[in-house]
């Protein structure tokens, strides 16, 4: 994928919404484009944050480990979503691990190009931010509204816990 098309795929997704178009280009710029088989492990659970990923084809499956070793579907991401923001806001490990399901194409910010961007070009930065939070807001807003449910009422609120992922990773 040639840095105009990126820029292009990138201008007309949600998270860059904020951002003209010479913007888009100039973040577009610094990311890797990154291919993956079916299967293909992205990053592992406990791993440093190498970056932030943005799915340009293809789906991204995101697993956590549970005790005993079963593992957890979190979320199924599709073409436009991004995922790993957190260690770039934290700099704490992978808290699940990231599989591409099918081929799939990804677009990485490097963890270093983020820190360079947020030097160089902090306006720019900062809305790609602003993108990550409102994700994160999301998710939280899910939860508090899960959780708020089983204080008032654990025996006929709760959801199941597929249900319970699905509504606090999934958009």
């Amino acid at each position: 994928m040639r840095p105009h098309q990126l820029s292009t795929f990138l201008s007309h997704q949600t998270l860059f919404k904020d951002l003209s178009l010479a913007e888009t280009q100039s973040v577009a710029a610094r990311m890797e484009v990154l291919e993956f088989e079916d299967d293909d492990e992205i990053f592992a659970e406990g791993q440093p944050c190498d970056g932030w990923y943005v799915i340009v084809e293809g789906e991204v499956a995101i697993v956590k480990s549970g005790v005993g070793g079963l593992d957890h579907d979190l979320a199924q991401l599709e073409s436009g979503e991004g995922f790993g923001e957190m260690g770039l806001i934290d700099d704490a490990p992978r808290l699940a691990t990231a599989t591409a399901v099918g081929e799939t194409t990804l677009a990485r910010l490097p963890l270093g190009a983020f820190r360079a961007m947020m030097k160089d070009e902090g306006s720019v930065a900062a809305r790609i931010v602003l993108a990550m939070a409102r994700v994160l807001v999301q998710r939280q807003r899910a939860l508090t509204a899960i959780l708020t449910d089983l204080v008032d009422d654990p025996e006929t609120a709760a959801p199941g816990p597929r249900e319970m992922m699905s509504l606090l990773l999934l958009r």
